[in-house]
């Protein structure tokens, strides 16, 4: 095929060029600066996330935000080790759940409502290291859903409603 040649794209036949099979690339500077910006708005968007959920709690909650537990990107619930032996969350405490495909982010938060492995959600016992959340609040509305059921499929279609 020869040496490589600035300007052409190979295997794509005569007369393409990059910008045709990978769209115009922005310099480095005007990524950097469009980063920037992408980054300004996902601070803003978070800042407000939180003013929204910290009001919602505060209503639901009676004003009382203190037992709501701070989780860092890689605290997780409902690791390898069961919920009693961990002893850091209990009923009635608010957590936040994480995506399937990335645990690192949040997809909603909710409250305990049963850590009882008999208990059923969706017509099926809970089982070891499992715990009924009511779903309050959703972030990646999208998220699938660890265990679907019924016309649950999403975390978007889980408000107001208990999932394991």
């Amino acid at each position: 095929m020869g040496k490589e040649k600035s300007g052409s794209v190979r295997m794509y036949g005569l007369g393409v060029c990059p910008s045709d099979v990978w769209g115009e690339v922005p310099s480095s500077g005007t990524s950097y600066r469009m980063s920037m910006e992408w980054k300004t708005e996902l601070d803003k968007t978070n800042k407000k996330l939180e003013e929204l959920t910290n009001l919602y709690l505060s209503r639901t909650n009676g004003g009382n935000t203190s037992n709501i537990p701070v989780t860092s990107p890689n605290q997780q619930i409902g690791s390898s080790t069961s919920f009693s032996q961990r002893g850091r969350v209990k009923v009635g405490d608010y957590v936040n759940f994480k995506s399937i495909a990335n645990p690192t982010d949040v997809v909603g938060k909710g409250r305990i409502a049963s850590m009882d492995p008999s208990t059923e959600v969706g017509g099926e016992e809970l089982g070891a290291n499992w715990c009924e959340i009511h779903v309050q609040v959703q972030i990646l509305w999208d998220e699938h859903l660890m265990r679907p059921y019924g016309g649950l499929k999403t975390v978007g279609d889980a408000i107001g409603t208990p999932i394991a």
